[in-house]
This record gives C-alpha cells, structure tokens and sequence, in this order.
C-alpha cells in the first residue's frame, strides 16, 4: 500500500512555543519518495489547532487506498429466501465494508404476518447472534420488522457478516426475500 509521506520544508518561527513542544507549522511540501512527487509544492495552513486540512489531489484506488473504493455505495441485491413457507435462516452474507442493509420481503403468496431479524457476527463462520440498535426512545430493540404485505426496509450498523432470520408468525403463506448491503 503507498503511503504520504510528506517533508516540510520553508518552516517559520511560531510567535509563541511552549519549551519542548511540538509545533506544526506552514511551509510546503514534497514526497520522500521521488516516485510519488510530481513535482509541485503548495503552501501548508495550519489553523489555531494546530489541525491542517487536507485536500486528496488524485481520485480513490483500490490499488492504494485504505477505503476499498469498490464496496462504496451499494452491493448487489441476492436472494437470501426463495418462497420460503416455513421459518428460516439465510445463508451467511457478507457485509464487509458496508454499514446498513436493505431487506425487501417482496413476494408474499397470503396476507399473513411474518418477522424478520438480523443476526450477526464479527468473523465468518462464527455464532451468530440476535443484533440490537438504539430506538429512538433510548432503549436497545432487536433489529426486527414484522409485516404482512410487500415491504422494504433498512437496518443500520450491521456488523460484517450477517443472516436474515425468517419467521412465519401463522398461516402458510410464502415469502420471498432479498438483501442488499449499502452505507448510509
């Protein structure tokens, strides 16, 4: 992975510095790596902070950055349950690099009622468990949605690895359900 590493060069006098403090301060720029160095140099500004911001002169790549450019946005809608008439489990999926997942319960064969929770853990093949989120009222609720007709709905800060649980709450209708992993 290639780093920015940065010099400074043309450095001024601060107005006042605490003895053995570290202080940034104005200047310009370049690589330590001549490879990287286009050859330019821009000024530096550092507010009252000390902070300095940075604007990325070149677009993301998944070859070089840390953010993995190609899990940005959304992931591909899958089928997890396939008219499905009884409670099920899906299948593990992958959620790496998102935050939110869309479930769409599309097909219902009847207007009965079914839930439908997620279930998450942190590594691939691991026990999964019932996941929670903070409701607006404050209180820990199980992320969990129950209805009777076509819906969709989101569910945010999933872990990596997740499963939709499908519970028919009576009757025997069918359902089909898709997932579909996004950041928000």
């Amino acid at each position: 992975m290639r780093s920015n590493l940065l010099t400074i060069s043309t450095i001024g006098t601060p107005d006042s510095v605490a003895p053995d403090s570290v202080v940034m301060m104005g200047g310009t720029y370049s690589s330590v790596d001549p490879s990287y160095d286009d050859g330019d140099a821009v000024p530096i500004r550092v507010n009252s902070k000390g902070e300095v911001a940075v604007n990325l002169a070149s677009s993301l790549d998944s070859d070089y950055d840390s953010i993995d450019v190609n899990k940005m946005g959304k992931g591909g809608a899958t089928t997890v349950h396939s008219a499905i008439a009884n409670t099920a489990t899906s299948a593990e999926i992958d959620c790496r690099g998102y935050n939110a997942i869309l479930v769409e319960a599309g097909v219902f064969s009847a207007a009965e009622n079914w839930t439908f929770k997620v279930q998450g853990c942190m590594v691939s093949g691991g026990t999964f468990v019932d996941w929670y989120e903070m409701a607006n009222t404050g209180v820990m609720t199980l992320m969990s949605y129950q209805c009777n007709a076509a819906r969709g709905f989101v569910f945010k800060g999933i872990p990596d690895y997740v499963k939709i649980v499908a519970t028919r709450d009576g009757g025997a209708s069918a359902v089909t359900v898709k997932v579909q992993p996004l950041n928000v």
